[in-house]
């Protein structure tokens, strides 16, 4: 009697993903992008001398303000964000050849 005898092979059950440079760049830009706009309610939050918060009408942004900042926050997002997707495809199709 013929015994079939294999080598035990490890299986990857679980594949680790590879965490690139424009993943990192995409999550930096997000979070730039929301703690920019956080930003806007957050600056009037001050704390006195006695370690206590208030809020300072004082510093709070005139509407006319926000809205110019607004623009400006997504309009650096959109031009942020195409340059980095057109930077990582004018690379992935220039390695091909």
């Amino acid at each position: 009697m013929n015994t079939n005898t294999q080598i035990s092979q490890d299986a990857d059950l679980y594949k680790k993903k590879s965490i690139t440079i424009r993943t990192v760049l995409h999550l930096y830009g997000i979070f730039a992008v929301v703690g920019l706009i956080l930003s806007i309610y957050t600056i009037p939050v001050s704390m006195n001398n006695n370690m206590q918060f208030f809020y300072n009408e004082e510093f709070l942004m005139e509407p006319k303000k926000i809205k110019k900042f607004l623009i400006f926050i997504f309009s650096s997002a959109v031009v942020y964000f195409f340059i980095l997707n057109v930077n990582h495809n004018y690379f992935d199709n220039s390695d091909s050849d």
